[in-house]
């Protein structure tokens, strides 16, 4: 159906990636997001997260040799979210309520390699912060930014998706063998019909007319073209509820999930077209310690969150490392949902191995 993305590219996409089968076992989406969520809707809903970004590395990384140093200075995510008083047109038909949710990571640092017969430790590429020159493009920080149209959950929508744009620019091993990096630079969009039955994904390589004397940055970066086709999807609606990848963390907030069962969701992403994920929730909520602001006011203690394990899944098996989001509890404090479910902290595979990504939240704002 389509040419598959080398395995670096997939792991420099693996922020932010999961791909989705689809509704015969339709899951309930709650509007938890909403201070009351019974409302369902609220027009001129608007919510802005800002993330710190930590990294956790691994002892055992699939590539050897292979580390990364990230910039935490220099590095930041965060997710907006409102529903816009305009109207939005799409594939003929026209949308009064709707979400629009735009985020951005951006990850600086740099990836170095040691020999494993010498000891010796050498630099391969730095990007973003200090590093960043304006005379090169291959040294920008790893930016990851999507924006996704999708429906509330009024009457019998369940945010399904309308349209969706994906910029993607990132660095990544160019092998399992470690010791060159490659980096990537494309775009893509997706599009849905109106019965969300069908997607129809384009693609833009920034790369894909560049000579081969023009990827090779320096002996150990090369730019790389993510041979990538624009595909159409479809029967996206046969088992599962649908979502667009960027929305997902966004809809896990209004799906209720104990340690005994869990649920499974189609899900479509550029990188991997349709696929099925599975949301199971780690134990019973539990109080964990959180430092941030709520809309202007200091917060500095426990907020209770069930932690979520977000993993794609393959023929029933898992198939990668899972995600793992800390969702806060609707029941929050003495008058319920004070915290609106929110993704308190995010923990995400950095691929190959390496580590993982931690978003935790640090602001918090309800109004514009």
């Amino acid at each position: 159906m389509k040419k598959k993305m080398t395995l670096a590219a997939l792991c420099a996409a693996g922020l932010f990636l999961f791909a989705g089968c689809t509704a015969q076992a339709e899951t309930e989406i709650a509007a938890n997001w909403l201070r009351t969520p019974s409302d369902v809707f609220t027009p001129g809903f608007y919510e802005k997260l800002t993330y710190a970004v930590e990294m956790e590395k691994t002892e055992d990384t699939s590539v050897s040799g292979m580390s990364f140093e990230l910039d935490a200075e220099n590095s930041s995510y965060y997710v907006e979210t409102e529903a816009p008083s305009s109207p939005f047109s799409h594939g003929g038909t026209t949308y009064n309520e709707y979400y629009k949710l735009h985020s951005v990571a951006e990850i600086a640092g740099t990836y170095t390699y040691t020999d494993p017969e010498t000891g010796e430790t050498s630099e391969i590429c730095s990007f973003g912060g200090e590093n960043d020159t304006p005379a090169s493009d291959a040294d920008d920080a790893i930016r990851i930014e999507r924006t996704v149209y999708f429906r509330t959950t009024r009457g019998d929508d369940n945010l399904e998706p309308i349209y969706s744009e994906n910029d993607i620019y990132s660095f990544a091993p160019a092998g399992a063998t470690g010791g060159g990096v490659a980096l990537y630079s494309y775009s893509y969009t997706i599009g849905y019909n109106a019965g969300c039955t069908e997607a129809s994904i384009d693609y833009t390589d920034n790369f894909a007319d560049l000579s081969a004397e023009e990827l090779q940055v320096s002996e150990g970066l090369q730019k790389g073209k993510v041979l990538l086709s624009d595909v159409t999807v479809d029967d996206l609606q046969r088992s599962y509820t649908v979502l667009d990848n960027a929305q997902l963390y966004f809809a896990g907030r209004g799906i209720a999930l104990s340690a005994d069962a869990g649920t499974s969701l189609a899900v479509v992403s550029g990188e991997n077209g349709l696929g099925s994920v599975s949301l199971t929730a780690s134990g019973d909520p539990a109080a964990t310690p959180f430092t941030f602001t709520m809309d202007g006011e200091p917060f500095d203690g426990d907020v209770t969150c069930t932690t979520v394990s977000i993993s794609v899944t393959s023929s029933g098996a898992n198939s990668g490392l899972p995600h793992s989001v800390k969702y806060a509890s609707t029941a929050q404090g003495e008058d319920g949902n004070s915290c609106y479910a929110m993704p308190m902290e995010i923990a995400e595979p950095f691929g190959y191995g390496i580590g993982s990504l931690v978003y935790t939240l640090r602001e918090a704002v309800h109004t514009k």
